[in-house]
Formats: C-alpha cells, structure tokens, sequence
C-alpha cells in the first residue's frame, strides 16, 4: 500500500521540488542583479565625487595664477590677471584690461582702461561668483574735420580723460586641469559709484566759437563714465 502511494505521489513531489528550486533560483538572480545595479551606482558616485575632489585638489595644490585673455566692454579688449588662492573655494583675483571702441556714445575714439579686483567663491566644481571693485580710465577724443564756425572753417578736436570707480560683480566659470587654468566671466557688472570731473588733455580747438562744442563733449564723457557697465571675458593660465 505505502509502495503504491508513494509511485502515485512521487511525480507531484518531484514537480514541487522542480518549481522550489526553479523559483529559488529565480530570487537569487534577482537578488544578485539587484545587487549589481547597487555596486554600480555607489561606484558612479564614487567616480563623480573623485572627479570633483580631483577638481578641488588641482585648485589648492596651486597658490597663483596667472592669466592672459579676451574679453569686452563697450569694445573688444585684452586683460591680464593675478589670481591668489586661498583655498579650493576662495581666490583673490586681480586684473588689468584695456578696450576701445570707435563711434560711441559722441566720441570718435572711446578707450577703458581697467584695473579690477574681487573676491571669487567657487559654488561648484566650476561655478563662481565674485564681488569687488574697479578703477577705469575713460578717454575720449572727438576730431571733425572742416568744421563751420564764426572764425571760419576749422578742424575740431577734443580729448580728455574722466576716472570713475565702480562696485563689481562678477559670475562665471573656471576649470582647472592641473597646471592650466581656463575661464569663462559670462557677466561682470560695474556701478559707479564716483566719477572726476572731466579733465583736457588736448591743448587743440581752443579757438572761442568751439567752448561750446567742447562743453558738451565733457558732459558726454562723464556720463558715459556714470552709466552702468558690463562686460565679458574668456582666459587661460597657468598655475603654479
């Protein structure tokens, strides 16, 4: 009798056996997949926070850098930089630039010579934002040729230089691979907040029917030099 039950129940007990180990080994997969795609993602964090550590790590391994770039306000210009890090996430940053411009805001010839400092604090990996101030030169000349007066027809000139200092913001990117540093200000902002008064460099015009013309031409510089101001600037250094 045990023997007849036991051909009888023996398929059932082999096919249950059959679907355990089948669904058994099922799980494990499962568990062992699941297991990888979290093995992969604690590496892809652990290479993203390595490339960010190296990143910093380039920064405060070098102390100063020096930059040369291109850059723009109210006319395309050259600047050179100073930039002496504190530590991955703070630099002083110092620049000089000169820009030019034809036909602008009256004058024939409109020139900002720039002297910049600001305080940079790295927001990411990259991203900066900075505060400071500047010094500028604004120098402006204005000649006509054949001008009518009530002396007759004569050549008009004027130059003169008006200085202004302003508050600055600046924001931007800047990567660093190891030795070279490259930069990108995609905004700086200057407010002035004090401009000199208007002084002559150009010992010409000074004929009495032209006192007039001159007078508004001085007007026009300082105004220029209180309008707000932006600009923009692309740099490569070298640390060290």
């Amino acid at each position: 009798m045990q023997s007849f039950f036991w051909r009888s129940e023996a398929p059932l007990v082999a096919g249950v056996m059959a679907l355990l180990i089948n669904v058994s080994s099922q799980a494990y997969s499962a568990s062992d997949e699941t297991q990888k795609r979290q093995n992969d993602s604690l590496m892809e964090e652990d290479e993203t926070s390595l490339d960010i550590e190296l990143s910093s790590a380039d920064r405060i391994s070098n102390h100063t850098s020096l930059q040369l770039g291109l850059g723009y306000r109210r006319g395309p210009g050259i600047e050179m930089g100073l930039d002496l890090y504190r530590d991955e996430d703070n630099l002083f940053s110092f620049k000089l630039g000169h820009f030019a411009s034809k036909d602008q805001d009256g004058f024939s010839d409109l020139s900002i010579t720039h002297l910049m400092a600001e305080n940079v604090f790295f927001l990411g990996e990259s991203l900066f934002v900075g505060i400071g101030g500047s010094l500028a030169k604004f120098h402006g000349e204005d000649r006509e040729k054949a001008v009518v007066s009530s002396d007759g027809i004569q050549d008009f000139s004027f130059e003169a230089n008006a200085y202004q200092v302003t508050f600055l913001m600046s924001a931007g990117n800047q990567w660093q691979k190891e030795d070279w540093t490259f930069g990108f200000h995609w905004l700086n902002l200057y407010l002035p907040f004090y401009v000199t008064d208007v002084q002559k460099t150009s010992a010409d015009s000074e004929t009495s029917s032209f006192v007039v013309r001159e007078i508004k031409r001085k007007q026009d510089l300082r105004s220029t030099a209180w309008q707000i101001d932006y600009g923009v600037s692309l740099d490569v250094g070298y640390s060290f």
